[in-house]
């Protein structure tokens, strides 16, 4: 017999992106043994870079001068939390060094936001998503947290602004003010640059706009930066919400990341919540051992992190996306 809340989780319909991998799984294409198959264009994962990653993980010295810390229980190693500290701290541009203290890192970015969510919301609670957004945010959200995305719905037709799909202060009031009208608790507004699925990129002005826009309604602003080396194009260049000085709000300004697209290593499982309020650092730090990730996996990404000579295929990548 399932609990009430067992229950709840085991009716709960499966997303888009599970149901998608499911039927890949059971009827995988291969052009030999089954060429009617079925081909996965859903997911988004960057196998054009395993060459060089394999290269490097396969390297006689990757395990040296690795201690007993990684071969033990998990509760967060600090030469990590530097290196990706030293990391962001480069390819945000951020206006102040990343404090590695004040940098959560547990098994992906889903389960960051699942982790984020869970201490900053009640269950029932609800976050402002602009719509259309990534589908399993439902899941990451919804699941376990037990929270709501409150879409906010972003129109096909140029706005003001000349630009589709445009997000504006204006589309976020008129959202907030239905929510409240219809009863809903807003705790915070969910953002992605660069975007996923629109691929649109947030300039400094837009992300300041939404900021005081969430300290007006005292909402956490979470940003999900995941595609933060993931821009092509002449002229285009990410804004990360750290590198705004003097956020409207920094006690309520969330940055996730992780290694999933940048680094093509989804499999991995690894992500990292940025955040100035100690509070929210101290909560997530004691539910880490549910969302730790192996530390076989952390030593591999802190050699991958620390490999800065000119001369690497991973400095090349790091150029080659950033």
């Amino acid at each position: 017999m399932l609990s009430t809340r067992g229950r709840r989780i085991f009716e709960i319909p499966p997303n888009v992106i599970s149901a998608g991998w499911t039927h890949c799984f059971m009827n995988p294409y291969n052009k030999d043994d089954n060429p009617t198959g079925v081909i996965d264009l859903g997911t988004s994962e960057n196998k054009l870079m395993f060459d060089v990653l394999k290269a490097k993980i396969m390297e006689p010295d990757m395990f040296e001068g690795m201690t007993t810390e990684f071969t033990q229980y998990f509760g967060g190693i600090r030469r990590f939390n530097i290196a990706i500290a030293d990391f962001l701290s480069e390819r945000m541009k951020v206006t102040k060094p990343i404090d590695p203290r004040k940098l959560v890192v547990v098994n992906g970015v889903g389960p960051a936001i699942a982790a984020l969510t869970m201490v900053i919301c009640d269950e029932g609670d609800s976050i402002l998503v602009p719509s259309p957004f990534y589908s399993g945010f439902i899941s990451d959200i919804g699941d376990i947290p037990h929270v709501n995305i409150y879409p906010v719905p972003l129109s096909s037709q140029p706005g003001s602004s000349g630009i589709p799909w445009s997000l504006t202060v204006e589309v976020l009031e008129e959202s907030m003010s239905r929510a409240k009208r219809e009863g809903k608790n807003v705790r915070a507004l969910l953002l992605t640059t660069p975007n996923n699925p629109l691929g649109c990129i947030y300039s400094r002005e837009e992300l300041l706009s939404y900021m005081h826009f969430a300290k007006r309604h005292g909402l956490h602003c979470i940003v999900d930066e995941i595609y933060m080396m993931t821009v092509f194009g002449d002229g285009l260049e990410h804004v990360s919400a750290l590198s705004i000085e003097d956020p409207p709000d920094p006690d309520r300004l969330h940055v996730l990341w992780g290694f999933s697209k940048d680094f093509a290593m989804s499999g991995f499982r690894c992500g990292a919540v940025v955040t100035q309020n100690n509070d929210i650092v101290e909560t997530l730090r004691k539910i880490m051992i549910f969302f730790s990730e192996s530390t076989l996996a952390v030593w591999t990404l802190i050699k991958l992190l620390e490999d800065k000579g000119k001369n690497s295929d991973i400095w090349h990548m790091y150029v080659l996306f950033g």
